[in-house]
């Protein structure tokens, strides 16, 4: 019986941790995709387009759906 409440409260402990950085994900997404359109305004503002630039290629293909 010890055993199978050590493995117990060890699982819970794991699905807390889960739970806790799953909670988490919504606001670091929104504060990247903020970021993001940050940089793409700012990249916008000196000339650079997507398929400009290499790099201005690469952006396209990362942008958000």
């Amino acid at each position: 019986m010890r055993r199978m409440n050590e493995l117990y409260a060890s699982s819970l402990d794991l699905v807390v941790t889960a739970d806790a950085v799953w909670s988490a994900l919504p606001a670091r997404i929104d504060l990247l995709a903020a970021e993001l359109g940050r940089t793409r305004s700012l990249a916008h503002s000196v000339g650079v387009r997507p398929g400009s630039t290499r790099r201005g290629t690469s952006w396209r293909r990362s942008r958000p759906s």
